[in-house]
């Protein structure tokens, strides 16, 4: 079964920077805007489609950021030249010019597109294919299959105003394909995503996968529930769980064991006990009722979920940090 957790992010910030400022630091300075309308020409891109698509990652950042439980982002609308390079940092924005720009929109920290760059791959392949004819019958069909791959590489930096540091650069790269078939490799090709919203979705994407680095994120994982046909408690209990009363389902469970005395049903179900304590947040208890799983009723899934809820126990300690309340630092 699927379960939603709440996992740590890539960084910790002081827990005071609660609001962050988004603007886009990575227009190319004016001697490069006629070099990049040459690389339009040449590689089919757009004048203004760069611009556009680092604006859809900001968006996708921004959008993500609404459903954090740490942060919340305010587009700033605002673009500032950066580097050449697509992919090298630019000198960092002056700290007067920070504090106005937080101080403006009212937030504790800024965080800059500084780097961006987008790629386009186009590959294409042919196969046979089984289709059946007029009268029903299956017949080999040559296909022409078309694969566009978009590259999103990406640079932030995170400003703090109050401390003047610099309290995060990340780089990071980021690809979706998209795909099709035809009768002609001509047709497979102009079957694709348009080019110009391919890098705007890709985009969008890329920024939703840097909010995972500065915040934590509810994600979904896969978990094991016994399951079991009949009336008795253990089937009860996982009746239970499966439609989310988890603590009816633990009070079932915890009565089977109370009662029954087939060593594998006892085993199902105190693994199925720690997967409800892990539900409910306490890792200690799961982690208790797995080890019984195991030392006792000898449940050989028992050893692979103690690892699991381990790594959980350490995510738990990130997220503590990341999660700090402003009040618990004074």
């Amino acid at each position: 079964m699927n379960v939603t957790l709440l996992e740590p992010g890539g960084i910790a910030l002081r827990p005071e920077i609660g609001t962050v400022a988004l603007i886009n630091r990575a227009l190319p300075a004016p001697g490069e805007q006629q070099k990049n309308r040459l690389e339009a020409i040449v590689t089919m891109e757009g004048i203004n489609e760069d611009k556009q698509c680092r604006q859809q990652m900001l968006e996708g950042l921004n959008h993500t950021l609404m459903q954090s439980p740490r942060l919340r982002g305010k587009l700033t609308g605002l673009d500032y030249i950066g580097n050449s390079s697509g992919t090298t940092f630019p000198t960092p924005l002056g700290w007067d010019t920070i504090s106005k720009i937080c101080q403006d929109n009212n937030t504790d920290a800024l965080i800059a597109l500084e780097t961006y760059d987008s790629d386009c791959i186009i590959t294409h392949a042919t196969g046979n294919v089984q289709v059946n004819n007029q009268f029903g019958i299956p017949i080999p069909s040559l296909q022409f299959f078309a694969t566009q791959k978009i590259i999103i590489k990406a640079g932030f930096r995170i400003y703090d105003p109050q401390y003047k540091t610099i309290v995060d650069q990340y780089t990071f790269s980021y690809w979706r394909t998209y795909n099709s078939q035809a009768t002609s490799l001509g047709e497979a090709i102009s079957a694709l995503v348009g080019r110009q919203l391919a890098v705007n979705e890709t985009s969008n994407e890329a920024g939703a996968f840097y909010e995972k680095h500065i915040s934590p994120s509810y994600m979904n994982e896969r978990r094991h529930l016994y399951t079991r046909a009949g009336n008795n408690e253990l089937a009860i209990g996982s009746r239970m769980a499966i439609v989310g009363n988890w603590q009816e389902a633990e009070q079932y469970w915890k009565d089977f064991l109370k009662t029954s005395r087939k060593r594998k049903d006892c085993g199902r179900a105190a693994y199925n006990l720690a997967l409800a304590a892990e539900i409910k947040g306490d890792l200690k208890e799961a982690k208790d009722w797995i080890s019984r799983s195991y030392g006792i009723y000898k449940n050989k899934e028992a050893p692979y979920y103690q690892n699991t809820l381990n790594r959980r126990y350490n995510e738990l300690m990130q997220l503590n940090q990341q999660m700090m309340s402003p009040d618990s630092t004074r």
